[in-house]
């Protein structure tokens, strides 16, 4: 059985080696131009001052191809906030966070849907750094009750003029 399923692998890892091309550096320059930057935000929910990191996710981020098919194909582009940060229900809070996040973060916790793919972000807690070390520490559970995030204003927020 382990032979096969090792053979099995084999083929698939050659069948992709050969009839998927890695991506061009034209490609690149789309992940390279969002890499660091940000821009000024107001956050949709609590007006709170932050910033908003464009991260290019998906298949040109995870695998480095390009499709079979030239006429299919994207580049996927997500967002998050810098007073944001989602994590797996149960995982313990994170005590270090990159220079990007704020010094008082919204923790959720992602929790599986009914539906394939998709989940829930409940609001667990808030984390802050503190003062005299540059980990964060819990600053105030939630009282998680039913509140799942809504993506509803983060669609529409920043749909302005300057946007």
């Amino acid at each position: 059985m382990a032979a096969e399923e090792e053979n099995l692998a084999k083929e698939a890892s050659e069948f992709l080696h050969t009839s998927c091309q890695q991506l061009m550096p034209h490609c690149f320059k789309l992940a390279e131009y969002f890499r660091g930057t940000s821009c000024p935000a107001e956050h949709p929910v609590d007006g709170t001052k932050c910033k908003v990191f464009p991260v290019v996710t998906g298949s040109s981020a995870e695998f480095y191809i390009d499709p079979m098919l030239s006429c299919v194909g994207d580049i996927d582009v997500m967002y998050h906030y810098s007073s944001e940060l989602a994590i797996p229900v149960g995982h313990p809070p994170p005590t270090q966070l990159p220079t990007d996040f704020d010094s008082c973060v919204k923790v959720f916790e992602i929790v599986d849907s009914h539906i394939e793919g998709y989940v829930y972000l409940y609001l667990a807690y808030t984390i802050s750094r503190s003062k005299t070390k540059s980990k964060y520490v819990i600053a105030k559970y939630a009282n998680r009750g039913n509140f799942v995030l809504k993506h509803d204003l983060y669609v529409t927020a920043g749909v302005t003029d300057k946007s």
